[in-house]
Parts: structure tokens; C-alpha cells; sequence
């Protein structure tokens, strides 16, 4: 066979290869529908006023989501898997994000790369990862109709970003809305889990009485239009946070900082809620669960 008939055969062929990882690269083959996923402290915490305010404000914060005996005992046990050097540098650009994170279920931990890490029980840890994943059964039980087909994956990260007043996640959204034509086929191919998230949910294991002062806020922006001057979104925006600030020359913008006090839940729509995590004097953790769905 002639070398450039090698050529014209292998060209396609390899092509083909890539186009064929891109469109399997997913984390979401485990994913559950959201019944399966159903919690009984979720259920018991996540209330028609909080499905409501997340569908019409794009987010919603509940504090003490956690008791103090629970969050204690996942803190320990947070403790356990960063002294046990559990998590790993971010796989996202330095420039953009600086924390660290291991990735959760309630049999085994993972890392990026999904090798086991440890087979320690995590009573504490399983609860939390429990309540955050029931969270997606608990907007369809309440009529949720931001999204729909909701699936969520096994696995929640756990992310910690250093308290050395830099460590930072700038803004951004975490579903992607590029299109093919932005990214290339490839890309667009391997983006398939982030083009699917419908809804973030973040839980704090930090300390429950967190000063304002240790920074670490997750700083919200909201169109000034979702606000349609409504007294009640002012309120269910301010929950959990202690500042609220117009932001944008035209004053055509909003933004909340949510303080990451320890056992606060955090809900809202990753298609429309741009974020930042703002460095923080004093180590700073988050659970986090991505559910994956439709939007209407």
C-alpha cells in the first residue's frame, strides 16, 4: 500500500477516534433519575416557598440546612481527608480557579482521575452528600418548572480553597452555553456534561459562626429585571447574605454575597446565575452536586 493511501485511510480513522472519545467522555453514565435520589432530610428541608423563590429569583438560600452535631462530624472528617492529602489541584485554569477538590459518593472517595483514595467510613460526609443529592427529588415532589428529565450524578466534589486571601474561582456560569460554531465539534462533543446542568446545589462545611471577615463569599449577579422590584426577592436573595450591591454603569446589574457559614444550603440555576468565590483569610470548604436535566 502506498504511503499516502495510508494517509487517507488513517486521517479519517483518527478523526473518527477523537469524535468518538469526545461524544463518550462523560461523568454522568452513573447518573440517577431524581427519585432515586429522594432524602428524607431533604424532603423534610426543602419547601414549597424554596422551589417557588428558586423559580422565580434563580436562587435560593437556606441556612442551617445542617445540625451542629452533623456539620462537627463531617468537619472532622473534612479534616481527615486534607490531612490524609485527599485532594488534588483543580483540573481548570490556574488563572481562572484556585482550589482544590476530591470527588465524593457514599462508598469511596475519587480523584480527578477517579483512582480510590480511601474506604474510610464518612457518616457525616455520606449525610451530606445524601442531602445534596436529594435535593433534585425535592424540586420535582414541590412542581419545579425551571427544568425537567433531572438526573444527578453519584459523585459531589468537595472543593477547598486555601485561606491565604487569593485563592479565587472567578465569575462564571457553571452550565455552558457555547455553541458548536464557538467551540468546534470537539469541544463542544466534550462539553456535554456542563451543557447539561440545570441546577447547582452547595452545601458549606465551614464553621457555623464564620466571621464575615474571613471573606470566602460567593458572590451572585442577577439581572436587575429578575428583580422586578419585588420586596420578596430582595429577602430571598438577602437570606444567608449580609450585602447586597448594584453593580454596572447603567445600574442594570445586582449581585448578593452569600456568606459560606457552615450547614448553609445553596440552590440555584446554573444556566442563569453568574458566580465568583471571593479568596478567603481562612480555609473554605464546599459540597458540591451538579443536577444534569432539560431546560423548558
Amino acid at each position: 500500500i502506498r504511503g499516502d493511501t495510508l494517509v487517507a485511510i488513517c486521517i479519517p480513522l483518527g478523526c473518527a477516534a477523537l469524535l468518538a472519545e469526545a461524544y463518550f467522555r462523560t461523568d454522568l453514565a452513573d447518573a440517577e433519575p431524581a427519585n432515586e435520589c429522594a432524602c428524607v432530610a431533604t424532603s423534610s428541608l426543602v419547601t414549597h416557598s424554596h422551589v417557588r423563590d428558586l423559580e422565580r429569583n434563580g436562587m435560593v438560600v437556606i441556612p442551617d440546612a445542617l445540625g451542629r452535631g452533623m456539620l462537627h462530624r463531617a468537619r472532622q472528617e473534612v479534616q481527615r481527608l486534607q490531612n490524609d492529602a485527599c485532594f488534588e489541584t483543580s483540573g481548570n485554569d490556574k488563572d481562572v480557579r484556585q482550589d482544590q477538590i476530591v470527588w465524593l459518593s457514599n462508598e469511596i472517595d475519587r480523584g480527578e482521575e477517579g483512582d480510590n483514595k480511601d474506604k474510610t467510613a464518612r457518616p457525616g460526609l455520606n449525610h451530606c452528600i445524601q442531602l445534596v443529592r436529594g435535593v433534585a427529588n425535592a424540586l420535582e415532589r414541590h412542581g419545579y418548572d425551571g427544568s425537567y428529565d433531572h438526573k444527578v450524578p453519584l459523585q459531589c466534589q468537595l472543593a477547598t480553597y486555601q485561606g491565604d486571601g487569593k485563592a479565587l474561582y472567578h465569575r462564571h456560569l457553571d452550565r455552558c452555553a457555547s455553541s458548536m460554531t464557538d467551540l468546534g465539534l470537539l469541544n463542544w462533543l466534550r462539553l456535554s456534561d456542563y451543557r447539561s446542568r440545570v441546577v447547582t446545589v452547595i452545601l458549606y462545611l465551614n464553621e457555623s459562626d464564620r466571621p464575615k471577615s474571613n471573606g470566602g463569599a460567593l458572590r451572585c449577579w442577577f439581572a436587575k429585571s429578575a428583580r422586578g422590584g419585588s420586596k420578596d426577592y430582595d429577602e430571598a436573595a438577602a437570606r444567608g447574605t449580609n450585602d447586597a450591591e448594584d453593580k454596572g454603569e447603567d445600574g442594570s446589574e445586582t449581585f448578593v454575597d452569600i456568606q459560606p457559614n457552615g450547614g448553609t444550603l445553596v440552590i440555584f440555576k446554573s444556566n442563569v446565575v453568574e458566580h465568583m468565590v471571593v479568596p478567603s483569610k481562612t480555609d473554605r470548604f464546599a459540597l458540591t452536586s451538579w443536577i444534569s436535566g432539560t431546560l423548558p
